[in-house]
């Protein structure tokens, strides 16, 4: 049984009423979801009480995974038609064979983690949401529609998107991408440039597979697989111009072999063309930290949100720490009582 987060409210600047460790079981049981679930998958190897635990400030100093608690808890309230797993490290070896597999492998946690993802979405689909995402929306709002064309659904890096969106594309390029295994190895790409993206093509943060082994996510699984099972233990990843003198792998492994498997998987590139393009950095520009408007920005506060965009899906990493936590709280009780939800945010002052 999966147990779920307390209702309680926290006052403006304490630890936020999340993940309560008195109320959470550590993530969920080891079986897998029901036939016809839906079903959101996230991850946090320490646990919830842990991830809750980082939600403390440190003078008015937010870490990265600060949000990660609190974001976890609007994913669940926005989508209470959903079934939510947050897993530990032992539900997540409990369910996936290929993270398994990585038990007690000296690999980069980060590269188990996308392993992970890919695995659950394979043996019982759903959605994957990281613990640094942090929803606008229901997932009824979008979810489905967007995925409904090819069944599966990812936002796409911006020039990736910008390519698909070109009358010029041509299906099955990628700029800067050498198909000759540009990922593991210490290899150039054919065209190095200092600032060439040219193997990220869907990015792995939010990912929407509503039906078990879709042809995507396993052929992506596979190729993954494939690449970390060659790695040597103690591997270390390198960005794509450093390749060739130091590091075992190109950093974003999981997004080089999804290009490998664009390019040379005829049935792969067919649907990931035929999906509704939509960028990671959504309304605005600035949902991402690696968008462009934010990267050219001198004043990385006025590049984010102060106020959570209702055209926006989501947020991820540091754009969603930069909005109000009032606002954030606010804007979720309403959308979650719009959407049927739990409202335990309502009447916070």
């Amino acid at each position: 049984m999966l147990l779920f987060v307390s209702s309680a409210a926290a006052a403006h600047g304490s630890v936020p009423a999340t993940l309560a460790p008195d109320t959470i079981a550590a993530g969920a049981t080891p079986e897998g979801p029901a036939a016809g679930t839906r079903i959101i998958w996230q991850y946090w190897g320490q646990g919830p009480e842990h991830l809750q635990s980082l939600s403390k400030r440190t003078g008015e100093t937010w870490e990265k995974y600060s949000m990660g608690s609190r974001c976890a808890e609007y994913w669940k309230r926005l989508n209470p038609t959903y079934e939510h797993r947050l897993l530990n490290e032992s539900t997540a070896l409990a369910l996936s064979p290929a993270f398994a597999s990585l038990e007690g492998r000296s690999l980069d946690f980060a590269l188990k983690s996308d392993v992970l993802r890919l695995d659950l979405l394979s043996r019982y689909g759903g959605v994957w949401a990281d613990v640094t995402t942090c929803p606008v929306q229901p997932l009824e709002s979008y979810a489905s529609e967007k995925a409904s064309k090819v069944g599966f659904f990812g936002l796409m890096w911006e020039p990736f998107f910008k390519l698909q969106k070109s009358a010029n594309h041509t299906p099955g390029a990628l700029d800067g991408f050498n198909p000759d295994g540009p990922c593991v190895g210490r290899q150039k790409m054919s065209r190095p440039r200092a600032d060439t993206q040219g193997y990220h093509t869907i990015d792995t943060w939010f990912l929407v597979s509503p039906e078990p082994h879709h042809p995507i996510v396993d052929a992506w699984l596979g190729a993954l697989v494939t690449a970390v099972k060659g790695l040597p233990e103690g591997a270390t990843s390198c960005r794509p111009k450093h390749c060739a003198v130091k590091g075992d792998y190109v950093y974003h492994l999981v997004m080089c072999v999804l290009g490998q498997v664009y390019v040379d998987n005829a049935a792969v590139r067919t649907l990931i063309d035929a999906m509704p393009a939509e960028s990671l950095c959504q309304h605005g520009g600035n949902a991402s930290p690696r968008c462009e408007s934010v990267l050219a920005s001198k004043d990385e506060q006025a590049a984010y949100d102060q106020s959570p965009d209702p055209n926006k899906w989501m947020y991820k990493s540091f754009s969603s720490e930069k909005i109000n936590e009032r606002d954030y709280d606010a804007w979720v009780t309403r959308a979650s009582s719009k959407n049927g939800a739990d409202t335990a945010f309502a009447g916070r002052p």
